[in-house]
């Protein structure tokens, strides 16, 4: 067994050790935020993950065919709506996720164009006027598992073994 006692130069170093903590920490959190980024637009590409977003309703791929130019005679087209990715079409919200890492916090949001937009989807509820249509929920932003796992081994790596 070792014990060590906590010296007056231990104590004299320690705003220099909580400066150093500080600094690898920003560095983590940047680290993290591109992470998480990436980690978000996976999402989008997959159409949801670990489980698959809803499908489009057959009312939304009917508008995003009338907007194409298509023409219908019977809106009963039986279209599936391949073609159509699920909120990615526009790209308005599939590529808003900035971040900041302010003192010892990551925050990862949605960009100011897109959050109204991006609760609805992400949250799912009523839309439209008189907030007649049901958005099912969309789930994003979300930390999958090996998120989880590559946050907790870079603290781990990068502040505490380091």
């Amino acid at each position: 067994m070792y014990i060590r006692c906590v010296t007056i130069e231990d104590i004299k170093r320690l705003p220099k050790i909580k400066k150093n903590l500080k600094e690898k920490l920003s560095k983590v959190l940047h680290q993290i935020g591109l992470w998480m980024q990436a980690s978000i637009k996976k999402n989008f590409e997959e159409g949801g993950r670990p489980v698959a977003w809803a499908p489009l309703a057959h009312a939304t791929i009917i508008s995003r065919l009338t907007k194409k130019g298509m023409r219908f005679h019977n809106l009963n087209t039986g279209h599936s709506g391949a073609g159509f990715r699920i909120l990615v079409d526009s790209g308005m919200l599939s590529k808003a996720f900035p971040f900041l890492v302010n003192l010892n916090r990551l925050i990862i949001s949605v960009a100011s164009v897109a959050k109204a937009y991006g609760a609805i989807q992400h949250f799912g509820g009523a839309a439209g006027r008189g907030r007649k249509v049901r958005i099912p929920s969309r789930k994003f932003m979300m930390i999958q598992k090996e998120d989880a796992l590559y946050i907790h081994e870079t603290v781990r790596e990068k502040v505490f073994l380091t």
